[in-house]
């Protein structure tokens, strides 16, 4: 109801009831009512009538969720495939889309799934005539992002910067990015620490590394030499080599193990090792490295590898029932909600 002009509201039960079994079919879920289109192209009948109505599809754009901007901007829509940026229509459109997109950033925890839809949307419809409306929309909620992760002191992932950059890179502005380094330190903090904690491989907690290796990754991607300026690769030299050691003793320890869980446990592990280590090799990518650093690089790679064969050692043999299953499937069977999905 919030989409609805405030002079064409009426009471919600009132318009639920006209319009189920005519538009929409109310159902119950976990105890819950939720509704649900009668078929697809009531919904598609839905978008074509706000497209044509300027005052319903600005009303719905300044009060839109994240949802309703995503049909904004989507795509492979209508009976044929063929709607593009239904909404996107005018000039005042793209200025609400604007003025909501920046709401929703300083209002909800929604910055990546925002940033990711704009982006995917900007990369497909990037043009000559929608080019600087792209710029202006993305520039601005980049900045707005920007200005809140860095007032916030918010712990980036390294799914957020990839978000960030990812948009960034759909348009030719290049807003800032914004500052790394409270993040960096507090990741390279927890896992020294959880080093220090945990003496033997099986009780190290090995998502401060994953977490460590996977933003180290993508900062180096956004900010070329970032990673040299702030102390890597020596700072995890000999952290990186204690691990190593570590698995080495693990492994000593369970070679002649009997016990599978323990070495299907550990197996995974090491894997997790492994590809920590493969993505420390391959940063930073700053040519000012000195020549025992590019050693040391290229020494985590060569773990990696070693590590992983060493995983595999461990791993346990799986059945592929996958095999049978296909054999046993009956061969006309099909999912009517993905066949509706597609009309």
């Amino acid at each position: 109801m919030s989409y609805c002009p405030d002079d064409r509201r009426i009471p919600f039960d009132e318009a639920t009831q006209q319009l189920d079994e005519a538009f929409i079919r109310v159902r119950k879920r976990k105890f819950l009512p939720f509704a649900d289109w009668i078929h697809p192209s009531y919904r598609d009948l839905v978008i074509e009538e706000l497209a044509v109505d300027s005052e319903l599809r600005t009303q719905f754009l300044r009060r839109a969720s994240l949802e309703g901007l995503k049909l904004a901007v989507s795509d492979t829509g209508g009976k044929e495939g063929l709607r593009r940026l239904p909404f996107m229509l005018s000039a005042e459109s793209w200025d609400v889309l604007e003025e909501r997109s920046l709401a929703i950033v300083r209002a909800l925890d929604q910055d990546r799934d925002l940033l990711e839809v704009l982006s995917s949307a900007a990369k497909r419809y990037y043009s000559k005539d929608l080019g600087p409306r792209w710029e202006r929309l993305i520039s601005a909620v980049c900045r707005e992002v920007k200005e809140k992760w860095d007032a916030t002191a918010r712990r980036l992932a390294a799914a957020d910067l990839a978000a960030f950059r990812a948009t960034r890179s759909a348009i030719n502005s290049g807003p800032q990015f914004p500052s790394l380094l409270g993040t960096w330190l507090l990741l390279e903090q927890e896992f020294n620490e959880n080093l220090a904690a945990h003496p033997s491989f099986d009780q190290f907690d090995f998502d401060s590394f994953d977490e460590l290796t996977r933003f180290a990754e993508e900062a180096e991607a956004c900010i070329p030499g970032f990673l040299g300026q702030n102390g890597l690769p020596d700072k995890l030299e000999s952290a990186t080599e204690e691990m190593f050691k570590k698995a080495q003793r693990g492994f000593s320890a369970l070679e002649y193990s009997s016990e599978d869980d323990d070495r299907a446990e550990f197996a995974s592990d090491v894997s997790r090792l492994a590809n920590a280590l493969a993505r420390i090799s391959k940063i930073p990518t700053s040519k000012s490295l000195d020549m025992g650093s590019r050693e040391y690089l290229d020494k985590t790679g060569v773990w990696a590898i070693e590590r992983e064969g060493m995983a595999a050692t461990f791993a346990p043999y799986e059945e592929d029932y996958d095999r049978f299953d296909r054999q046993d499937s009956p061969p006309d069977e099909f999912d009517i909600n993905a066949l509706f999905a597609e009309l």
